[in-house]
């Protein structure tokens, strides 16, 4: 079984590495809010994982012929993304300094929910992690066991450490050049909900874009 939580592992660290809107939440948080912030979104990107992982192991069958027609799901998802994205793009932004000494004690819920609702607002995840417990599935009793544990196990921490670095580099970087974060991730979020709507409405990702 040891071999299928190292594929995990691997696949953990692929993962952690791609470029999305968690990764750029998560620096920004942590460079904007603070550590424990970031965390916290870490967190609920995490408890996220954690359940959708355990809805596709127990209704895998009926989630394979479900969300293939799931465009309005899509779509709403999108526009939340569009929306997000706009906002943090022409949202007047502010000295976040003095933001990271007067967080609300309730920032941390707000930052927890606001992982997880980032991370599931993704229809490709949920077919992704349905595909990869069906691979391990039938591979042999537990596999997808392990194998989740590896890649949860090394997301989760690859986030903490995002969270502890990008606070650590806010000293160093000017508020004008982390509002420039703020934008270019708010393009982010943009280029992802025109990825769905792409997908929903069967186009050619290129062709979508360009």
């Amino acid at each position: 079984m040891g071999n299928y939580f190292f594929e995990g592992i691997t696949l953990g660290l692929v993962l952690s590495i791609s470029i999305g809107p968690v990764l750029f939440t998560i620096i920004e948080v942590g460079m904007t809010r603070g550590a424990k912030m970031a965390f916290c979104v870490s967190l609920g990107v995490f408890v996220s994982d954690v359940v959708i992982i355990l809805i596709g192991h127990f209704f895998s069958e009926l989630l394979t012929d479900f969300l293939p027609d799931l465009l309005i799901v899509k779509l709403v998802a999108a526009a939340i993304f569009l929306g997000i994205g706009l906002y943090k793009v022409f949202y007047q932004k502010t000295d976040f300094q003095k933001k990271l000494l007067n967080t609300h004690p309730l920032g941390y819920i707000q930052h927890f929910v606001k992982g997880m609702v980032i991370n599931s607002l993704n229809p490709a995840l949920f077919v992704f992690w349905l595909t990869m417990i069906t691979i391990y599935e039938a591979k042999e009793p537990g596999a997808s066991i392990w194998f989740f544990s590896g890649v949860l196990a090394i997301t989760f921490s690859m986030d903490i450490l995002k969270s502890i670095f990008s606070e650590r580099i806010n000293g160093i970087i000017s508020v004008k050049k982390i509002n420039k974060l703020i934008g270019f991730t708010g393009f982010v979020f943009i280029l992802f909900g025109m990825i769905i709507i792409a997908d929903s409405v069967g186009l050619n990702i290129k062709e979508a874009l360009f």
